[in-house]
């Protein structure tokens, strides 16, 4: 099974601001900043999964260019900082600074069970992309689209690769660890608090 999240459209994500920059002939560098909105029902389909990613795209101009993680290139995250604010609690984190659109606040099919927010910044790189697809990134102001991940039974319910982990989250009654690798690992903290 395949999750594609579109960044520019899908309810609940919103980018607040994005740089993509061509290293050479095959390398993509890229930091990514914004909000997730995220309910105890939205993260329950997930727990004791693993999200590992197989494209990242592009919007360049009115070109959408996909690049395959999976097989064509390697993705590596250098840092993901995370500030989270739960259902009904005030903080003065990141969060705070990167209010929700009144469109997403007024949907109505809001998510249920509370609603926390994440804060996030990822900043990563991208090795050994096809040329044409380098290429046609270098050529336009270049933006993340989307990211899609494979969906399998977590192998461990620590979040993987120990040593790989770079950010590790507690939100909702679960735990949420990003690899190295960009592999998502979301596992329950308590039974039955979901």
């Amino acid at each position: 099974m395949v999750v594609r999240i579109d960044v520019q459209n899908e309810y609940g994500v919103r980018i607040t601001d994005a740089a993509v920059t061509v290293d050479g002939e095959e390398t993509v560098t890229f930091a990514v900043e914004g909000v997730l909105r995220a309910g105890g029902d939205a993260l329950e389909p997930f727990v004791d999964a693993r999200l590992t990613p197989v494209e990242v795209a592009f919007a360049a101009g009115d070109e959408r260019v996909a690049i395959d993680v999976a097989s064509d290139a390697e993705l590596r995250l250098e840092a993901v900082d995370v500030g989270v604010e739960l259902p009904n609690e005030a903080t003065s984190s990141a969060v705070d600074a990167a209010p929700d659109s009144g469109s997403a606040a007024a949907n109505p099919t809001e998510l249920a069970g509370g609603v926390g927010r994440i804060s996030f910044t990822v900043e990563g790189v991208l090795e050994g992309v096809p040329a044409d697809a380098a290429e046609r990134l270098a050529d336009a102001d270049a933006e993340p689209s989307s990211v899609a991940f494979s969906l399998d039974d977590a192998t461990a319910s620590d979040g993987g690769d120990a040593e790989a982990p770079v950010a590790t989250i507690e939100l909702l009654a679960v735990r949420i660890v990003v690899l190295v690798d960009g592999t998502i690992v979301v596992t329950e903290l308590d039974a039955g608090l979901l």
